[in-house]
C-alpha cells in the first residue's frame, strides 16, 4: 500500500531540479522516491533520491511541493528531523571514496524536501541476477561466489573502518556492474534512525538480523554481515532465510553445512563460513568483515569435490617501464607481460619470438581448402599478443559501450589471486566489425585508434596478420591442432551454442588462450590466394573486398578450427561469433 500510495506522489517525467530533469521513476518505498534524471549542464543521466517519508509527508500534487500532514506536532517534526538525516546521510556518502560504494555527487533541497545527486551506472541488482540465474536454470561456482564475496567484504571493512553501517544489505540492495564490481546501494542508516524515532518497524524479512529490529539493540559490523550471509543464502539455495523473531525459540533454519545437496557442490569451509555469519546472536558471527575475509583467504583444509571446478589463478604479470617493451632478446617464448590498455584497463600479453614456419596444410589434411597452398613463412620480428581475445570489458572501458550479447553471469569476472588482484577474464567481445576495430585503413579510428592514444611511445596496438596469427596458433607445432581439440577450444561439439568466457580451456605452447574456437578473430590483411614461394613477414594483397578471420568459433566444427584455416567477411560484417585479439608491436619497420 505504501508503494502505491508513494509512487502516485512521485514526481512526473520532464521536472525540473535545479539542472537536472526528471525522466522516470526507478522504484519507491516508504521513505523516499529514487528517479533517472538526466543533467542538463553535462550531459549525462544520473540518480536522484529524493526524501519522502509517507507516513509524516505528502506531496501537493499540483505545487509539487512536500509538506508534513500536520503543520504542528509530531508529524512536523519527524519531518524535519528526516530531512536533516537524509543531508546527514548525502554527507556521509559524499566522503567515502570506493569504487564498491555508491558516491553520491552532490545534495540539494527543492520543493520543500531534500535530494541527493549519484552517478548511473548500467549493470544489474543481485536480485535481477539470481532471477536470471534461476529462470535459465544456470548456477553460480564457489569461486564465482568467493569473488563477489571478498568484493563485498572490502567495501564493508571499509564502511565500517568509518564507523558506518549499511542496515540494509540484501540482494536488491547490491547493483553488480557491467564490469561485474558488486556496489553497496541505497543505504537503510537514515531510515532505521527514524524507524526508531517514530517507533516504526523497518525490517528487509530474511536479511534484517534480530538486534536491528530492537529500539537499543547491539547493531555493528556482524549486523551487515548476517545480511550478507542472507543474501548469499538466496543465490545458492534460492531460499531466503527465516524473519529473524521467527528464528528465536525454535529456529527452522537448517545448516548450510549440514546439507547433503550444497556439499555436493560447495567446499564444507565455503558453507561454514556462511553459517557462521547467519548465526542468531551476534556474538556467535564474524565480529568484523577482515576476520571473515582473513578466513576465506587461509589455506583450504578440505578438498573440494571431484565435480566443482577448480580456482582460476592469476599468471604471473608485471608493468614494465617502456623501455623494456618490444626486446626480443629479453623474453622467453610464451612470456607473459601486462600492458595499459587505458588508464584504468591493462591487457594480458605473451611475447611470439621471431622464426619461420611452414604456412598452409598439406593436400591430405582433413578438411582442407584450396587456398591452403604450404609455404614457408619467415616472421622477422617478434611480437606480443593478447593473451586472450579482447573481451567485453575491455572493449567498453576503451570505446565506452558493448554492443554484444550478454548473456552470462557478471560474477564470473570477479575472481582474484592471493594477493587479491582482480582476474579479468570475462567474455570475448563479439559482434564488432572489421571498421569497429580499424576505423580507415590506417588505423585512424576505432578500438585501434582509442587504444593507440593510451599505448607506449614508439609501439602501436594492431590486429595481426594472417601469417602473424597461424604462426603464433601454431606455436611451433605442425598439426591441425596445438594439442586435444576438446581441452583447448569452444567449438560445435560442445560450446553449448554460445561464447564462453575467455581462458577456460588450456593454452598453446605460447601462452595463448581460445586461439581454436569461441570466436572467430578479425586479421588486418585482405583474404587472397597464397605464394607458392618463401615469404617475409606476409601482409596480404594490397587491396580487396573480404578480410581474413581465423581460429573458428563456438559454432564451427573441428575443420574450422584448424590452425591453417582461413574464413572471411567483408570488414562491415558483424555476428555473435565474431571478434578479435591484439598484438603490441614496434610502430617502426
Amino acid at each position: 500500500m505504501e508503494s502505491a500510495a508513494i509512487s502516485s506522489q512521485a514526481l512526473p517525467a520532464g521536472t525540473r531540479l535545479e539542472e537536472f530533469v526528471i525522466e522516470r521513476v526507478l522504484g519507491s518505498g516508504g521513505f523516499g522516491i529514487t528517479y533517472l534524471a538526466k543533467d542538463t549542464s553535462l550531459g549525462r543521466q544520473v540518480v536522484i533520491k529524493e526524501n519522502l517519508p509517507v507516513q509524516f509527508c505528502f506531496r501537493d500534487t499540483h505545487s509539487l511541493t512536500v509538506s508534513p500532514r500536520h503543520s504542528h506536532g509530531e508529524d512536523a517534526e519527524n519531518f524535519q528531523w528526516s530531512l536533516e538525516n537524509f543531508s546527514k546521510e548525502a554527507a556521509m556518502l559524499a566522503s567515502l571514496d570506493h569504487r564498491g560504494i555508491v558516491r553520491v555527487l552532490r545534495s540539494f533541497q527543492a520543493f520543500g524536501t531534500a535530494y541527493f545527486v549519484m552517478p548511473f551506472v548500467e549493470g544489474m541488482t543481485f536480485e535481477d541476477l539470481i532471477r536470471d540465474g534461476q529462470e535459465k536454470n544456470g548456477t553460480f561456482s564457489e569461486e564465482e561466489f568467493h569473488g563477489f564475496l571478498t568484493r563485498v567484504l572490502k567495501a564493508l571493512s571499509y564502511l565500517h573502518d568509518r564507523g558506518i553501517y549499511h542496515r540494509d544489505i540484501k540482494p536488491g540492495n547490491l547493483l553488480i556492474t557491467h564490469e561485474g564490481i558488486p556496489v553497496l546501494i541505497d543505504f537503510g542508516s537514515a531510515r532505521q534512525r527514524l524507524s526508531e524515532r517514530s517507533m516504526t518497524v523497518v525490517e528487509s524479512a530474511g536479511y534484517t538480523p534480530f538486534e536491528q529490529l530492537q529500539s537499543r539493540g547491539n547493531v555493528g559490523p556482524w549486523s551487515d554481515l548476517y545480511a550478507l550471509g542472507g543474501t548469499l543464502v538466496k543465490a545458492i539455495t534460492g531460499e531466503t532465510l527465516p524473519k529473524a523473531n521467527d528464528r528465536v525459540f525454535d529456529d527452522p533454519w537448517q545448516a548450510l553445512a549440514d546439507r547433503e545437496e550444497l556439499l555436493s557442490v560447495f567446499s564444507p569451509r565455503f558453507l561454514q563460513s556462511l553459517d557462521r555469519a547467519l548465526a542468531l546472536h551476534p556474538r556467535d558471527r564474524w565480529q568484523d568483515a577482515g576476520e571473515w575475509l582473513e578466513a576465506l583467504s587461509a589455506p583450504a583444509t578440505d578438498e573440494p569435490p571431484a565435480e566443482r571446478s577448480s580456482p582460476v589463478t592469476s599468471p604471473t604479470s608485471v608493468v614494465l617501464p617502456e623501455r623494456a617493451i618490444g626486446r626480443p632478446s629479453d623474453p622467453q617464448p610464451g612470456e607473459e607481460r601486462e600492458f595499459d590498455l587505458t588508464n584504468f584497463t591493462k591487457i594480458q600479453m605473451c611475447w611470439i619470438p621471431p622464426g619461420g614456419f611452414l604456412m598452409g596444410s598439406p593436400k591430405d589434411e582433413l578438411g582442407r581448402t584450396k587456398d591452403e597452398t604450404q609455404h614457408q613463412v619467415k616472421i622477422s620480428q617478434g611480437f606480443w599478443m593478447g593473451k586472450y581475445p579482447v573481451t567485453q570489458r575491455q572493449w567498453e572501458a576503451v570505446m565506452g559501450n558493448r554492443p554484444s550479447y550478454y548473456g552470462h553471469s557478471l560474477l564470473e569476472n570477479l575472481l582474484e589471486d592471493s594477493e587479491g588482484k582482480v582476474v579479468w577474464k570475462g567474455l570475448p567481445v563479439e559482434q564488432v566489425t572489421w571498421y569497429d576495430i580499424c576505423g580507415n585503413d590506417k588505423r585512424m579510428g576505432g578500438f585501434l585508434g582509442q587504444a593507440n592514444a593510451k599505448s607506449p611511445r614508439g609501439f602501436a596496438f594492431d590486429l595481426p596478420t594472417g601469417a602473424e596469427w597461424e604462426y603464433a596458433c601454431r606455436a611451433g607445432t605442425t598439426g591441425s591442432y596445438a594439442g586435444d581439440l576438446d581441452s583447448m577450444a569452444w567449438y560445435s561439439q560442445n560450446s553449448r551454442h554460445q561464447t564462453h568466457q575467455v581462458g577456460e580451456k588450456s593454452s598453446n605452447d605460447w601462452g595463448l588462450h581460445d586461439m581454436h574456437g569461441n570466436v572467430w578473430e578479425w586479421c588486418s590483411d585482405w583474404n587472397g590466394a597464397y605464394t607458392k614461394t618463401e615469404a617475409v613477414d606476409p601482409q596480404g594483397p594490397v587491396t580487396g573486398f573480404i578480410r581474413v578471420i581465423r581460429g573458428g568459433a563456438w559454432i564451427s566444427d573441428c575443420n574450422g578450427c584448424r590452425s591453417a584455416n582461413r574464413h572471411g567477411f567483408g570488414p562491415e560484417a558483424s555476428a555473435r561469433y565474431l571478434g578479435f585479439r591484439l598484438v603490441l608491436r614496434s610502430k617502426i619497420g
